[in-house]
């Protein structure tokens, strides 16, 4: 798999030859995202074109994100919402007070 793909690179000595880690697929440049965008985990790609050199990707596992969790992120929208008006009448209650001080 990946640490046989690895040592296989560091064996060869090919430079710039990097564990990426984990990256989110659209944070990569848009030749290394087409490039590994049809592959299995543990499948190694087609030499890619990459600033002015060439690449070859594996993937080694692939993780979900998750599915959007659209209630949270309407609850969430709607408590920024509700924290913006709060803000809105404190200062204009604020701006409006008439404070009568005697001595």
């Amino acid at each position: 798999g990946c640490d046989a793909f690895q040592a296989r690179a560091r064996q060869v000595g090919v430079p710039g030859s990097i564990d990426a880690g984990q990256v989110p697929v659209p944070r990569l440049p848009p030749a290394a995202a087409d490039a590994i965008s049809g592959l299995a985990d543990g499948q190694i790609s087609a030499p890619t074109p990459i600033n002015g050199g060439v690449a070859v990707f594996m993937v080694c596992e692939r993780t979900e994100s998750g599915a959007v969790d659209r209630d949270a992120i309407r609850n969430q929208l709607g408590e920024q919402r509700l924290d913006i008006m709060q803000r809105r009448l404190m200062r204009d209650l604020r701006a409006q007070a008439f404070i009568d001080m005697r001595i």
